[in-house]
């Protein structure tokens, strides 16, 4: 994993809150092995592990050697010995796993039970890592049931009272910046993933010379959605005319900027837009 997060206005590194966890960052990021790894929660558990090292090996080679008697010449073949070193056995890293499971927001957590158990499956006896032991990973899974408040209660029960080493999120803000604020204010490190930089950063109080110490994202940008957006109603005839309906959330708020949102980049593309109220949530009538 880079020692950094996702790219942006601010850049810094977090050298951890003394006393928050008895694992410090610096500490798991050892033990893990990955402080030069690139870690993606969309991968799964294997994009984690698959920074750790394999197991040891020692190899030690006899020269060939010619011995010169009466006229006689010997030679000794080299012989090569290959010995593997047994690693010893480290303790188990926890990760927490939050996701919305059950609820509105369910769909972006429905391969998470496929490569958690891919993952469990794949690492067998463990991992050498970092500090050049033999550790085995457990994830615990809760479920946020795609209420933001709930994310933030799993979250810090999983830090708090599971004692994870880090903690993974993914889905959209509502789920990952409620996990990200825990783990920040805990002092545990964590990975968020399918969630636009832009509300995780700035909706969270990020800006450009305030970052975040424990907290990363392997995210794309609003601009990436909106020239996705825009490509694909080039390929059909309209009237260039767009309605916005968003929530009165993080995410929605992030999408409907009127610098860094959709609304510049529509208009820009030669797109008039309509953008009425941002609904609260959990509204479901949407008549009006």
């Amino acid at each position: 994993m880079s020692d950094s997060r996702e790219e942006t206005p601010a850049e810094q590194d977090g050298l951890g809150l003394p006393g928050a966890k008895s694992v410090s960052r610096r500490e798991f990021l050892k033990i893990a092995g990955i402080a030069g790894a690139t870690v993606g929660v969309g991968a799964g558990l294997g994009g984690l592990i698959s920074a750790c090292g394999g197991g040891t090996t020692t190899t030690t080679a006899t020269a060939g050697v010619t011995t010169t008697a009466g006229g006689s010449t010997t030679t000794a073949a080299a012989s090569t010995t290959t010995v593997s070193a047994a690693p010893e056995a480290g303790r188990e890293i926890k990760l927490g796993l939050v996701t919305a499971k059950t609820g509105p927001l369910a769909l972006f957590g429905q391969a998470d039970d496929w490569w958690v158990g891919f993952a469990m499956a794949a690492q067998g006896d463990g991992f050498v890592c970092g500090d050049g032991k033999l550790h085995k990973f457990a994830v615990s899974v809760v479920d946020t049931q795609s209420d933001s408040n709930r994310a933030a209660q799993v979250a810090g029960d999983l830090v708090s009272n599971g004692k994870v080493d880090m903690l993974l999120s993914g889905g959209g803000p509502d789920t990952c910046n409620p996990t990200a604020d825990q783990a920040e204010a805990l002092g545990c490190p964590s990975i968020s993933n399918m969630v636009p930089w832009q509300p995780f950063y700035y909706g969270r109080g990020g800006t450009p010379d305030k970052g975040f110490k424990w907290t990363y994202a392997q995210a794309v940008g609003l601009e990436d959605f909106v020239a996705n957006f825009i490509a694909m109603w080039e390929q059909v005839t309209t009237n260039k005319k767009v309605g916005f309906i968003f929530a009165n959330d993080a995410d929605g708020v992030a999408w409907t900027d009127l610098k860094t949102g959709l609304p510049p980049a529509v208009e820009a593309a030669g797109y008039e837009y309509f953008l009425p109220d941002l609904f609260p949530v959990p509204t479901e009538d949407f008549t009006k």
